[in-house]
C-alpha cells in the first residue's frame, strides 16, 4: 500500500483547524434540535409514510 501524502497546503489548514482556539463553538439547543428533526425524525416519518 502507498502511503496517504497531503500536499503541504492541506497539512497547513489541518494544522489550522487543531487548534482548540481556532474552533467554533459548540452547537446550540436550536441546532441539536434541527440536527435531529432534519436527521432522524423526518427521514423515519418518511420512511414510514413510505411504507404504509
Amino acid at each position: 500500500m502507498y502511503p496517504i501524502v497531503l500536499p503541504p497546503e492541506l497539512e497547513a489548514r489541518i494544522r489550522v483547524l487543531e487548534d482548540p482556539a481556532q474552533q467554533g463553538a459548540d452547537f446550540d439547543g436550536r441546532t441539536w434540535f434541527w440536527l435531529v428533526m432534519l436527521g432522524i425524525v423526518v427521514p423515519a416519518a418518511a420512511v414510514v409514510w413510505g411504507v404504509s
